[in-house]
């Protein structure tokens, strides 16, 4: 018995670790997540309201744009909340309840009890009966009577030469061996008990585990994934806010007609139309997909702005 229940807490305080180490790694990323998503919706309100909208406001005072896809579709819709579709696409987890394994031994003790004291008084009646002693449970029997009822008793241990110590033995000892046997029973029902609930626990714990360990790696993917975000769109909003300068001086020195521009400043607005596209559509691109992954269309969104920062870093180098 007390090695089942040795095992059985063995058991329960491996999954209990489990919970522990499962709940742990998913609530370091998704603080982790939770603080990147925060810089990207900060950075991005900046970039929505100030930087897009200073190009939307100095291009279109251009006229006669000529190149191809100069026609800009700027939109106005609501932005994605990047967190809340994450969130909505994880499956619930069951919370699993690691109890502490209890011996049993005060429900053991008691019912051992009962049954030993309802021994005793079995007994006591069927022997009264079957002796003949005139002894009653409400009185205080007479020695000669007691003596009687105490040998018939003894007869179990020596027939015919039963004597009321013998009688002693078997009226205490019966009730006390029942009172042994039913609680070394219930002890080890009891342990079996908390092995078979603890194998369960543990199995529970063990799929709960795998659960979160999979929406941990979910939430690191997207949590990496909206870092890389933060860093190329904040370099794109520099590049963005350059050409929106470059743009107004060709304005102010140069006038709105974009066919009368210099080569030098038709290629600084082709340039811009391009970031502009670029960080354009990596914001209104939805990142989160069914099944809670980055989108593809994300990804390409990203990548896009990946190579024209590469092309602008090239083209700054050799400049």
């Amino acid at each position: 018995m007390l090695h089942t229940n040795k095992k059985a807490q063995e058991l329960s305080a491996s999954a209990k670790e489990l919970l522990i180490t499962a709940e742990n790694e998913l609530e370091q990323s998704s603080c982790e997540l939770n603080e990147n998503l925060q810089k990207y919706f900060s950075l991005r309100t900046s970039v929505t309201n100030k930087t897009l909208k200073d190009f939307d406001d100095t291009y279109f005072e251009i006229k006669n744009v000529d190149f191809d896809d100069a026609g800009l579709n700027i939109g106005h819709g609501e932005l994605e909340n990047i967190d809340h579709m994450f969130r909505s696409t994880l499956d619930p987890i069951p919370e699993v309840e690691v109890e502490a394994v209890k011996s049993g031994g005060l429900s053991a003790t008691l019912k051992a009890f009962l049954l030993a004291i309802l021994t005793f008084f079995a007994m006591l009646l069927a022997g009264i009966f079957s002796s003949g002693a005139n002894v009653y449970l409400d009185t205080i029997p007479n020695t000669p009577e007691l003596n009687t009822l105490l040998t018939w008793f003894g007869n179990f241990l020596a027939p015919d030469r039963g004597d009321p110590t013998k009688g002693a033995i078997v009226l205490i000892g019966v009730p006390l061996l029942v009172f042994t046997l039913v609680l070394l029973v219930n002890l080890a029902i009891k342990a079996q008990r908390n092995l078979k609930t603890a194998k369960t626990v543990l199995e529970k714990a063990n799929e709960v585990h795998e659960q979160k360990n999979i929406q941990a790696k979910k939430t690191v993917t997207l949590s990496e994934y909206a870092q890389t975000l933060n860093d190329t769109l904040r370099t794109l909003q520099v590049y963005m806010h350059e050409y929106n300068a470059i743009m107004q001086r060709i304005l102010h020195v140069e006038g709105d007609n974009y066919e009368e521009y210099s080569r030098d400043s038709k290629k600084a607005v082709r340039t811009a139309v391009t970031i502009f596209k670029r960080i354009n559509a990596i914001i209104r691109t939805n990142i989160i997909a069914k099944n809670g992954e980055i989108s593809p269309e994300a990804r390409q969104a990203l990548a896009k702005c990946q190579e024209c920062l590469e092309e602008h870093t090239k083209a700054g180098k050799s400049a």
